[in-house]
């Protein structure tokens, strides 16, 4: 399917193309001739690194993104694997596989791809280390983690949130887990004081790691909202400028939210279900219609969505299911643990913006690996996280 032109919500492949010719012509990080944090630089790097390899093109990058797709299957069925043994992890791979939104998602330009697949290696990387002890595994969850946070920047807070999750699990103690969390975090924020002293540099202005911040506020915060993207009465900050267009934005994002509490308040319910009631690929409704055909389009996207409200319920079933959420290390209570922190945090870092399908898809392959834990049997976990053995 071609990238480009671009239709509805894909305008961000631009940006991404644009900008990853850029760094492999050693332009930096630019857009349109001009200096940019707009979009946090992971996933630009990743395609320039491609583009300097092959030469840039919307192909290269589409290239990438079925690597990193396929990069995302092995690293969430090892996760899987690591907990519940290897029939799981091989159900994990044939529904990843068969899924319609893990198969439509890689040939847009966009950078959930990358994402996905980086916290997928950074949770199987702090599940091996919790197993074996290992050092090179705690380095390498160390650098996953923080190459998923500058592809996007939610993907931080599922830092804290695994070795919360572990602990809760009772599968690594707090005193085990606390100098292995530092390490991660330290090594992020080491990246992030990096960047912004470029940004200071490069934009006039301190900017933590992107400046579109303020603006999806602003989308999901103002008289039009619906708990999705929307534009504000009198558009967005266009001016060029990012620092100040991001300033401006988050003053009229937060002078809606003090003058419409109540109203605030009810949108937060509006945007968890926008994020959560439909597979990630129903964004790009029009983008497959007017690429793939209408007939296509509509029987991937209803086949996408039959499989994301499946693994939605047996999701819950395994949660309700976890009678041994509170014993120690038991794999029904790690996996339920992991799922409960990972979802509640992403959840809650995208209340304060807007709620969407796409944004769900860095951590929509835990869903569909739930169905293939039930469908393998959640009896036969693990050997050594099951019935209280140690992980």
């Amino acid at each position: 399917m071609p990238v480009f032109p671009t239709v509805a919500n894909t305008w961000d492949a631009a940006f991404y193309h644009q900008s990853a010719a850029s760094l492999a012509h050693g332009e930096g990080y630019t857009f349109q001739g001009k200096p940019t944090a707009f979009f946090p630089p992971g996933y630009p790097f990743l395609l320039s690194l491609a583009d300097r390899a092959v030469g840039s093109g919307p192909r290269t990058g589409q290239a990438v993104n079925l690597i990193l797709s396929l990069l995302l299957a092995a690293a969430v069925a090892a996760l899987v694997r690591e907990i519940w043994g290897g029939i799981a992890a091989r159900w994990t791979l044939v529904l990843l596989a068969l899924d319609p939104t893990q198969i439509a998602m890689p040939a847009f330009l966009m950078s959930e791809t990358g994402c996905a697949a980086a916290l997928a290696v950074f949770m199987f990387l702090v599940l091996r280390w919790a197993r074996l002890g290992t050092r090179s595994a705690l380095v390498g969850a160390a650098i996953a983690g923080t190459a998923a946070g500058f592809i996007r920047g939610h993907a931080f807070l599922v830092i804290p949130a695994v070795f919360f999750a572990l602990v809760w699990a009772r599968a690594v103690t707090v005193r085990r887990a606390v100098l292995p969390a530092i390490l991660c975090l330290a090594l992020a924020g080491a990246g992030l004081v990096w960047w912004g002293a470029r940004n200071e540099r490069a934009l006039g202005g301190r900017v933590l790691l992107a400046t579109n911040g303020g603006i999806n506020l602003l989308l999901g915060n103002n008289p039009n909202a619906r708990g999705g993207r929307a534009e504000p009465p009198g558009g967005v900050p266009q001016t060029g400028d990012e620092i100040r267009d991001e300033a401006v934005a988050a003053r009229r994002a937060w002078a809606f939210v003090r003058n419409h509490p109540v109203r605030t308040a009810l949108l937060l319910p509006m945007k968890a279900a926008r994020l959560w009631a439909f597979a990630p690929v129903v964004t790009y409704r029009a983008e497959l219609a007017a690429k793939a055909g209408r007939v296509s389009a509509g029987v991937l996207l209803v086949w996408a969505q039959l499989v994301h409200l499946l693994a939605l319920v047996v999701t819950a079933i395994l949660l309700m299911r976890s009678r041994r959420l509170r014993a120690p290390a038991t794999a029904s209570g790690i996996w339920s643990a992991l799922l409960v922190t990972v979802f509640a945090v992403w959840t809650a870092g995208h209340l304060p913006f807007l709620g969407g399908a796409r944004y769900l898809f860095p951590i929509q392959p835990l869903l569909i690996a739930s169905i293939a834990i039930l469908a393998a049997g959640s009896a036969r976990p693990r050997p050594g996280v099951d019935d209280g053995g140690e992980a």
